[in-house]
């Protein structure tokens, strides 16, 4: 089995069965409502499959990174001690993947481009992890609320949270979605009002041509597609905060449906309904992780595998 075919497979357990680009609204729903029930065998069944499905990914991105950091290493130390081809000849299938518009010359611009994307993806993050436990720790508080003063204190605090943006670099807007195109026939999208992440597809134009490349050039490639191995950290590290994320959100509402139910009575009906819709799961937060996070690593992975492979064979 190929790096990239391991790849692909722990990522799989993440991704899970039915999970469309644009977010699988269906399933989450489904993964949300098993989550509620905390404390018994389905709720415990769902967090624990979300906890395997996340090491076996991060297991598996941990073993491409050292992987690829050493083809790439290889392939740059070859070109201190031997020549390249005069010409290179670009397939069309090859300037598919590696390319925004078909043409050698975007290589690196599109690698650059690239790269400001992941630089964003790591800020964003960050800002996610952020937003995500702030939210947990009111989600906390809702099992020692005791008076309606409590429930508002929790109610504001929430509301007041607000989801971080992905700044897509110099993207285009409309309707409030942001986009960024990438090589490979593929856009990142951002929605400023569902705070939706996602990958979508959009048809490159290619023909087969041949090109001189300077040695310099590919160097620059090469020393940038190490950079970009460097995303897949960021990632490893997304993950596990998802996986800690998923079981405290787990016990959290085991807690917090047990102590909304002795409160019937004592606070308004509104309330309890109010504050039972907060703990319904953040859809924004579970999409990011098991939605678009693994499908952008087999992306990513498969950018970075393909371009390093062609570069490799290229000396005389």
């Amino acid at each position: 089995m190929s790096n990239r075919s391991e790849l692909r497979d722990s990522l799989q357990g993440l991704i899970l069965q039915d999970i469309r680009v644009d977010g699988a609204e269906s399933f989450f729903t489904d993964v949300l409502g098993k989550l509620k029930q905390a404390g018994s065998a389905a709720g415990e069944t769902s967090v624990n499959a979300i906890s395997q499905a996340t090491k076996a990914a991060v297991s598996g991105i941990v073993k491409t990174i050292g992987t690829r950091r050493m083809f790439i290493a290889h392939t740059h130390h070859r070109l201190s001690k031997e020549t390249l081809k005069e010409e290179l000849t670009f397939n069309t299938a090859l300037l598919k993947k590696v390319t925004r518009d078909g043409n050698p010359a975007d290589i690196l611009d599109g690698l650059n481009d690239l790269q400001k994307t992941m630089d964003l993806l790591k800020s964003f993050l960050q800002d996610v992890e952020v937003y995500s436990s702030k939210e947990l720790s009111y989600l906390e508080r809702i099992a020692s609320v005791e008076t309606t003063d409590d429930a508002v204190s929790v109610l504001n605090g929430m509301d007041a949270l607000k989801y971080p943006e992905f700044k897509l670099p110099d993207s285009k807007m409309k309707d409030s979605v942001s986009s960024v195109m990438l090589p490979g026939g593929k856009m990142i999208w951002f929605d400023e009002r569902s705070h939706k992440t996602s990958i979508v597809n959009f048809s490159t134009p290619a023909e087969e041509t041949t090109e001189s490349f300077a040695k310099d050039d590919v160097k620059t490639i090469l020393t940038k597609l190490t950079k970009l191995v460097e995303t897949y950290q960021y990632v490893v590290k997304a993950l596990n905060q998802y996986e800690s994320y998923t079981k405290k959100f787990n016990t959290v509402l085991g807690k917090s449906f047990a102590h909304l139910d002795t409160l019937k009575g004592t606070l308004s009906a509104s309330l309890l309904t109010d504050m039972r819709s907060r703990l319904e799961g953040n859809t924004k937060v579970f999409s990011l992780y098991s939605g678009f996070l693994p499908q952008l690593m087999i992306y990513l992975d498969d950018y970075v595998d393909t371009l390093s492979s062609y570069l490799s064979k290229q000396f005389n």
